[in-house]
């Protein structure tokens, strides 16, 4: 059995290793917080001028659209250009109407008579009564007009993503923390 003595000095052992980590932790601390702050406003400068050229280029290759007929997308220095096609979207006038008008028609006998239909209909409009895309993309065009629901078709946006590698996906992250806090 241990003495109260030796208690004593392995507790007073510990707690100096323990200040000597607290410091440590505080040093480092500090010098990450002299660092951002060394380099938090050239970055946001640079982000916000590497904003403003993606916009330009952006409007550039959007003004442009016959440079990329052929072939949609290219990298240059690293940075993949062009179009991409862009994914279909279903554009709701009224929700609480459409999901009205969709029920309504599952319990018509227009609905009764085609069982599928009810189906369908059935799986457009979850438990909370939201509307499903992936349901919805399957119903008769004509049914989503009365129901003011309007399939917006995909369209070719425009691509420019940086083709690097692992290495750059942190300052990639810093960046966007950057413009999420500029935006804030």
């Amino acid at each position: 059995m241990a003495t109260l003595e030796s208690i004593c000095n392995q507790t007073i052992t510990y707690a100096a290793t323990r200040r000597a980590a607290l410091d440590l932790a505080g040093t480092m601390q500090a010098e990450i917080e002299a660092i951002q702050a060394k380099y938090e406003k050239p970055l946001q400068r640079a982000v916000t001028k590497m904003t403003e050229e993606h916009e330009a280029l952006s409007q550039t290759i959007e003004a442009s659209p016959a440079l990329f007929e052929t072939s949609k997308s290219m990298t240059i220095d690293g940075i993949k250009i062009g179009y991409q096609v862009g994914k279909e979207k279903l554009k709701v006038a009224d929700e609480a109407k459409a999901i009205d008008y969709l029920q309504h028609l599952s319990k018509t006998n227009f609905a009764l008579e085609n069982f599928l239909l009810a189906s369908q209909i059935n799986a457009c409009i979850k438990t909370k009564f939201s509307l499903v895309d992936v349901g919805m993309k399957r119903l008769d065009t004509s049914i989503l007009t009365n129901a003011g629901i309007m399939l917006v078709p995909a369209t070719n946006d425009v691509l420019i993503k940086p083709q690097d590698d692992d290495s750059t996906k942190a300052i990639d992250n810093i960046i966007k923390t950057v413009l999420s806090e500029l935006e804030a």
